[in-house]
């Protein structure tokens, strides 16, 4: 029986070893976005992203495995270079396409409905 316990024990030890990378506490850069610098990140304590290109932007997410769903965006409002208020506008318009993401590293991939993925670089916590 002190086996049996023994074996269970680690068992449950090793499984807390291979847990899931978590999206939580963390901020990403877009990588190859031009002009403009896009960031997301992902709340500490609740399932909420936000971001940055020439307006703030914010919403809830849900995430099942390496599926996601990120809602509609809520934005401020202000003005900006033209080339980065058209990658911001682009950029909002597809966040609710994303389906999928996966965390290798360093190194987040989002992946939409119709396939297209977006690879964004692990950046500092914003302070």
């Amino acid at each position: 029986m002190k086996q049996i316990m023994a074996c269970v024990g680690l068992l449950l030890m090793l499984c807390g070893c291979f847990s899931e990378p978590t999206l939580q506490g963390k901020n990403f850069e877009l990588q190859n976005a031009g002009a403009a610098k896009i960031t997301l990140g992902f709340a500490k304590d609740e399932p909420r992203f936000y971001g940055a290109v020439v307006n703030r932007y914010f919403g809830n997410y849900k995430i099942e495995g390496n599926k996601i769903e990120l809602s509609p965006v809520g934005a401020t409002m202000m003005m900006g270079p033209e080339v980065e208020m058209k990658a911001e506008q682009e950029w909002l318009q597809m966040l609710p396409e994303v389906v999928e993401y996966k965390l290798d590293g360093n190194i987040l991939t989002l992946k939409t409905k119709t396939s297209k993925e977006f690879k964004l670089k692990e950046t500092k916590a914003e302070e």
